[in-house]
């Protein structure tokens, strides 16, 4: 269990990446992870799109995106 303090979400995204490829090569066991964003930060996971976010919530908000994790968790999405 990893609990990280606030950091961007380009950071959150690409240790998160580095936890997946490390857990599916067998170098690490499964790992949760607790963390947080700072700034503010639209994650979208697998499938989802940005043009399906509600704009609203963070309108005038400076609220950073991140979409690395979303391309690279499609090589983890198959059996």
């Amino acid at each position: 269990m990893i609990y990280d303090p606030p950091t961007r979400g380009a950071r959150n995204m690409a240790v998160d990446e580095a936890i997946l490829t490390a857990v599916a090569a067998g170098g690490v066991p499964p790992t949760l992870r607790f963390y947080q964003w700072k700034p503010a930060c639209l994650s979208l996971g697998y499938g989802q799109r940005a043009r399906e976010a509600d704009g609203s919530a963070f309108a005038g908000a400076r609220v950073g995106y991140c979409a690395a994790a979303n391309r690279r968790a499609r090589d983890f999405a198959s059996p």
